[in-house]
């Protein structure tokens, strides 16, 4: 049984900023189930998909180390070519 923690919003963000500053553009954004979490974003970056986590302190995003299951259900959804788009 998967607990869901995320739901897919039905947008994406249109912009976010790393920790260095640096603009990433996400091709999918998740926003915590009762604002319990934080906000994931998965971008496009040197042909791959990628998860980002919003930090703790800051409204910045770090790289994930893991997969959840509802950002994992979302990157099925997601089109096989990651050729980044604007």
């Amino acid at each position: 049984m998967t607990i869901h923690t995320h739901i897919l919003q039905d947008a994406p963000d249109p912009v976010a900023f790393l920790a260095n500053g640096g603009k990433i553009y996400p091709v999918a954004t998740l926003s915590p189930i009762n604002n319990l979490g934080r906000i994931v974003h998965i971008i496009i970056h040197d042909g791959c998909y990628v998860l980002l986590v919003q930090s703790d302190s800051t409204n910045t995003f770090s790289m994930a180390t893991h997969w959840f299951p509802d950002a994992v259900e979302v990157l099925k959804k997601l089109p096989f070519s990651t050729e980044q788009t604007g």
